[in-house]
């Protein structure tokens, strides 16, 4: 008889025992996931208070433009890039217009998205193409590419573009 007690007391000690471990393990992954947290946190609220300090993007307030002086194909560009007085980004536009200030319909779609895409992302080189015009991305790229980097520097606010039907394209300036 004092053998099955002593088998029970010795059952229910290794029980208690595994308990007890399992709990201070327990215990211990509880502890280091909140110190993990609070870490985590410290760090995002630093992060934000950098980026109060710094901004995302240099940009010089002010309009910055592009313009084709000649009609190619019945469409020419006008492109604009404003900037506040904080230095942000507010307007990015490019339109292929005909003689009556029309888009053109072939590539209005794909341009809404890029120049969504890029007043989020003021960086010519993440846009994608998908499934636009090829040409059109170019001169899109080409053409933002230059004024994205007028808005960085602020030295020149207005392009002219020489683009008559030989150098459709090129990007050519006058």
């Amino acid at each position: 008889m004092q053998t099955k007690h002593a088998k029970l007391i010795t059952g229910l000690v290794v029980v208690l025992l595994a308990v007890l471990a399992l709990g201070a393990t327990a215990i211990t992954t509880i502890n280091a996931q909140r110190r993990h947290e609070e870490h985590e946190s410290r760090l995002r609220r630093l992060s934000e208070r950098a980026a109060k300090v710094l901004p995302k993007e240099a940009f010089k307030p002010g309009a910055y433009t592009l313009r084709e002086s000649h009609y190619v194909d019945g469409y020419r560009v006008f492109a604009v890039v404003n900037v506040d007085e904080h230095g942000q980004l507010v307007n990015v536009a490019f339109n292929q217009l005909d003689q009556f200030g029309l888009n053109n319909p072939a590539t209005a779609t794909d341009i809404t998205r890029w120049n969504t895409a890029l007043l989020k992302e003021p960086n010519v080189a993440k846009l994608s193409l998908k499934h636009g015009n090829k040409q059109c991305f170019q001169l899109y790229q080409n053409y933002m590419g230059r004024l994205i980097h007028a808005a960085h520097t602020g030295e020149q606010h207005q392009f002219k573009i020489n683009n008559h039907a030989s150098t459709a394209g090129s990007g050519g300036t006058s």
